[in-house]
């Protein structure tokens, strides 16, 4: 090897040794340099910064949101209390009618014909009942004139008890006669009852919703077909709302609510309930309570019928200590550096105050929430304190 070093010919393994060391090192640098760059962010990602929001006084309104249908405060269906054929329609739709108003008429042809035979018929029984009368006093005569002559020995026991039978046999045709009578009085006054309700009217004053009757259209008396829906005025509606059980306990009657209808998106109107079903209903396996709500109609914006987005107020306090919601989900996480232990209720939610950069928990009592704001009351709570909603690296930083 010295020999080719003094001849000027390089050494072929020292240079490959040479070159070999440099390539390794470059690599092991490299390496470092990957994992150092590659891990420092999650080393840095370690450092926690919280995030927080003041502790402030407000009004705290809490929802409950919920979907309906407007409907008439009061409607009746108008039957037809009779069959037979419309001979006459008198309303229309969205018309104004007083109770007693007539609607329309069915014909009276055939009724008309049933009622001459009955008054014929009644009048037959006046007359066999007049007969029977006038009989069962020439039977009484004859049995007085029997009994005189039988005292005076004048007359046989046998024509006394003839009269009698007579007169026994003449109250009952009479009883008869008198029976029929008023079987034919009742006949009559029903048909002319049953003609009366050939005039169908309006029950209420009210607007005509519905008119399913028309010309010629053959009826029944049929309660699941009505003819006409009368509503009672449109000046107040009934808001019909489904509440689910989970949420039944929050609602009372008396509490105010808004609604919107896709009609006026931009418009909102009041309303207040009026009645809690203490019945359930179940919807797709879903247990839910029917609420009725009251709302005043007077502009005539709103229909029957509509959709309403329905947000009922079941809860509305002044002046109250107001927190965001996830401040109250808030809890620090195992690396977190915390302040001065507290005792801490566990039936009891906690807040997480920020002091010196450092969490430190108070129980607190929730008086509201809706699901964004909580409204807490506890001791050692002040306006201004900033309280822990959650954390974030400095990389989400």
């Amino acid at each position: 090897m010295k020999e080719l070093e003094l001849l000027g010919i390089p050494n072929a393994r020292k240079e490959r040794r040479g070159v070999g060391g440099f390539v390794i090192a470059f690599v092991v640098i490299g390496v470092v340099g990957l994992l150092f760059f590659g891990f420092w962010p999650n080393f840095r990602q370690k450092e926690l910064h919280f995030l927080t929001a003041p502790l402030r006084r407000g009004e705290f309104i809490a929802t409950l949101g919920t979907t309906g249908t407007l409907r008439p405060w009061k409607s009746i269906d108008v039957l037809a209390e009779v069959g037979g054929r419309i001979r006459a329609v008198y309303a229309e739709v969205n018309q104004k009618v007083r109770a007693g108003e007539v609607l329309a008429e069915l014909d009276p042809s055939g009724l008309e014909g049933q009622l001459r035979i009955a008054r014929a018929n009644l009048a037959v029984a006046r007359a066999m009942a007049k007969a029977s009368r006038v009989a069962l006093v020439e039977a009484q005569r004859r049995l007085k004139r029997s009994e005189a002559l039988y005292g005076r020995a004048l007359s046989p026991q046998v024509e006394l008890e003839q009269a009698q039978a007579a007169v026994s046999q003449a109250q009952a045709e009479l009883e008869v006669a008198q029976a029929r009578l008023l079987v034919a009085e009742a006949e009559v006054h029903r048909l002319e009852e049953e003609r009366k309700r050939l005039v169908i009217r309006s029950p209420i004053d009210g607007i005509v919703l519905v008119r399913r009757a028309e010309g010629d259209q053959l009826v029944t008396a049929n309660p699941m077909a009505p003819l006409f829906v009368i509503a009672q005025g449109l000046e107040r509606l009934r808001l019909e709302v489904s509440i689910d059980e989970a949420d039944i306990g929050q609602v009372r009657e008396g509490m105010e609510a808004r609604f919107s209808v896709d009609a006026y998106p931009d418009q909102e109107f009041s309303a207040k309930i009026w009645r809690i079903h203490l019945s359930s209903q179940l919807v797709a396996n879903v247990v839910t309570y029917l609420a009725e709500l009251e709302v005043e109609n007077s502009q005539g914006l709103l229909r029957p019928g509509m959709t309403a987005k329905v947000s009922i107020f079941t809860a509305r306090k002044s002046d109250e200590l107001l927190v965001p919601s996830p401040a109250l989900r808030f809890v620090p996480p195992l690396e977190a550096k915390l302040g001065p232990p507290r005792r801490l209720s566990p039936s009891e939610p906690t807040l997480w105050i920020l002091e010196k950069g450092k969490p430190r928990p108070i129980s607190v009592q929730v008086i509201g929430n809706d699901g964004k704001i909580a409204a807490v009351q506890g001791p050692g709570l002040k306006e201004g304190m900033k309280v822990i909603t959650g954390t974030a690296s400095e990389r989400e930083r």
